[in-house]
């Protein structure tokens, strides 16, 4: 009964909190015409956030200047995770340019989408052009949602726009996590990803009705585009964030370290 009561409140909240961003949204589109501030995007996060029960623990510091923020992919949550800590833009593929609602929202939200198989120098240029006026870029590298288990590799294309901006190129590790009864540790809650065997509507569901979902986000070291080709960039932005799981899970991938080492020696 608990379980049912809560996931009735949030999901009325929900709705509520939804109608208010779509309301705003009308309102800075059509008569300010431009987007909503980066302060009003990221509090309307952090409510949704709070709403759905996801709890943010942050370990480290983002920079409060801009950046191209890299992170894992998991869900479509993450979005709502990453804006929450950091006032961003998102780059995202076409696809979701077409959802209902959500796209228009996204749209409307000064949301980039690139589309697969058709080149990236148009989305690089858009993504560096925001850059050099102050604005975080965030992005996912592995260009698909995962079980939240292995990152995947990370594509370098994207990552020419932090060297024609002359901007910090910021990995971070994100993960779901839920406690091990066993050894006290974290483990992946695989729950929570959106892959095949996985609907959106089935993860609300469950997130509503769960008493809280634990949220782990990782700041990793930032790469400076002086110093790192694109293509070292992709590699070791995966190599660190792959470590970074490992750690959580208490995993050991020696080869990581290693594959770390020889990128920053050659740079390239």
């Amino acid at each position: 009964m608990k379980r049912i009561l809560r996931t009735a409140i949030r999901a009325v909240l929900l709705v509520l909190l939804i109608v208010v961003g779509i309301f705003l949204t009308m309102l800075v589109v059509f008569f300010a015409q431009g987007y909503p501030s980066a302060w009003a995007k990221q509090m309307w996060s952090r409510w949704t956030c709070q709403i759905m029960g996801i709890k943010i623990e942050l370990r480290g510091r983002l920079p409060s200047r801009a950046q191209l923020l890299l992170s894992n992919h998991i869900s479509f949550l993450d979005v709502l995770v990453l804006a929450a800590l950091q006032p961003s833009f998102f780059l995202s593929k076409s696809e979701v340019a077409k959802w209902p609602l959500i796209g228009w929202l996204a749209r409307k939200n000064g949301t980039l989408f690139i589309t697969r198989g058709q080149g990236t120098e148009q989305a690089v240029k858009d993504i560096a052009e925001r850059l050099k006026v102050g604005s975080t870029i965030a992005f996912f590298p592995e260009a698909t949602t995962t079980d939240g288990k292995k990152i995947r590799r990370y594509y370098p294309h994207i990552m020419e726009a932090a060297v024609q901006a002359n901007i910090i190129a910021q990995p971070v590790l994100l993960a779901y996590v839920v406690k091990d009864e066993t050894t006290g540790g974290w483990v992946c809650d695989e729950d929570m990803a959106y892959v095949e065997d996985r609907s959106m509507a089935r993860i609300i569901f469950d997130m509503l009705g769960n008493s809280r979902t634990q949220t782990i986000v990782t700041v990793l070291e930032p790469l400076s585009p002086e110093k790192y080709t694109p293509k070292a960039m992709a590699k070791l932005a995966h190599a660190s964030t792959a470590e970074a799981q490992s750690l959580l899970y208490q995993h050991k991938y020696d080869e990581l370290a290693v594959e770390k080492a020889e990128i920053e020696r050659g740079r390239s």
